[in-house]
């Protein structure tokens, strides 16, 4: 609530004030503001995305990761030694060097992933550079 001794005023005296709330849902702020004397005016916007704005909705520490999480990020991206030379082209015997520039390789999977993948989500990178680095 606004004080009304906050609210401006012009030379006849004549209130501007309006109260403004900001309503979360999902992704989307919704913006309602309100007349303070005349309630009829009441207005709410079709809402607009404002990104995250700071409020992460889950957190990308490595804590925050499930097991069934990190295996399916597994599941999705990886590619065995062969697959993945198939799939660049790339001639299998001495592939290790150039791929060690793009990719990582997990052990316990025997699988290649990529480090920076443009369409992985910010928790997957999340989840990527975890993998790599523990």
């Amino acid at each position: 609530m606004i004080d009304e001794d906050c609210l401006a005023t012009d030379s006849t005296m004549h209130r501007l004030g309006y109260g403004f709330v900001l309503v979360r849902a999902g992704d989307a702020l919704y913006f309602v503001g309100t007349d303070h004397y005349d309630s009829s005016n009441q207005v709410e916007t079709e809402g607009f995305e404002l990104g995250n704005v700071g409020i992460p909705d889950e957190p990308n520490d490595p804590e925050n990761f499930s097991l069934v999480e990190i295996e399916d990020f597994k599941d999705e991206w990886g590619q065995t030694h062969d697959e993945i030379c198939v799939n660049l082209e790339i001639d299998e015997e001495g592939a290790d060097e150039y791929l060690m520039g793009g990719y990582f390789w997990l052990e316990d999977k025997q699988q290649w992933y990529p480090k920076d993948a443009g369409c992985y989500s910010d928790r997957e990178q999340e989840i990527a550079n975890y993998l790599r680095f523990k």
